[in-house]
């Protein structure tokens, strides 16, 4: 959706005296049935059921040990990110992804805290499997998902974090989508303000962005990789926008390299 559209969306929401939430910060896709038929789990979460999926690292992979856990953005559900979990299996590593509430087929509606809520308790819910080393788990964030990921490194704190395309805060990009310096907390209900927090992170941070990227813009991971504490690195990916990042080789490399340098 281009910028002039989101305009016109802005418009019409503040005018009618309404939030913005449904028509911009959340758009789930409600799925019946998930593709991946086994290794799904759920859990409880403020009355909801949370679903997500632990897919095992292929047998005898030297990065067995290193275990992912997804936090998707805003939109979709784990069905629309299975080219994600091949990438990290791929890699050798054990990969987890869930579903927000309102999301797939999780219960519930969207919001910051319930969203937060959710991560928190899927962490814990992986922190409870017998067979992996809970000494080597990464977080790893896209949009949406960095804010999350990073609320969730200051409740439960990871190996290390990767945020992918990641914003600094809505109030930005509700600045950004209407060229006006609007507060967030007008039209949305949610501050997922990643900029006030970045730099109370204490892991090593990986922060990967392309360069095409016209739904998040790029200076903005490079703004919070300006506040955060070392050890931290920038990757701007030549050619990605904020959804086929996954795919470049880049992306493959700077990530398998992270994991591996800051594992046990």
């Amino acid at each position: 959706m281009n910028r002039a559209i989101y305009l016109l969306v802005f418009l019409f929401v503040v005018l009618s005296s309404c939030t913005l939430d449904s028509a911009l910060l959340y758009n789930p896709d409600k799925v019946d049935e998930y593709y991946y038929k086994q290794n799904i789990f759920s859990v409880e979460v403020d009355g909801n059921t949370i679903y997500g999926v632990f897919i095992p690292a292929p047998a005898n992979s030297p990065m067995s040990n290193i275990t992912v856990i997804f936090f998707h953005g805003n939109s979709y559900s784990m069905n629309k990110f299975t080219d994600v979990a091949s990438l990290f299996h791929d890699m050798g590593v054990n990969f987890v992804m869930f579903d927000y509430r309102g999301f797939g087929k999780s219960t519930g509606k969207p919001t910051e805290e319930g969203l937060y809520n959710d991560s928190e308790a899927i962490v814990k819910y992986v922190l409870s499997i017998s067979n992996i080393n809970t000494n080597n788990i990464f977080y790893a964030g896209h949009s949406l998902g960095s804010a999350t990921s990073i609320e969730t490194t200051l409740k439960i704190k990871p190996k290390g974090l990767i945020l992918v395309a990641g914003f600094t805060s809505i109030d930005d990009m509700t600045d950004y989508y209407t060229t006006y310096s609007i507060s967030g907390d007008w039209v949305l209900n949610g501050k997922y303000d990643n900029f006030s927090k970045i730099d109370r992170i204490n892991v090593p941070v990986l922060l990967i962005h392309g360069n095409k990227d016209t739904t998040v813009p790029h200076w903005m991971s490079k703004t919070n990789y300006d506040k955060a504490k070392e050890p931290k690195k920038l990757v701007i990916v030549d050619g990605a926008n904020h959804g086929n990042i996954f795919v470049y080789k880049t992306f493959y490399d700077e990530v398998k390299k992270f994991l591996t340098s800051y594992s046990n």
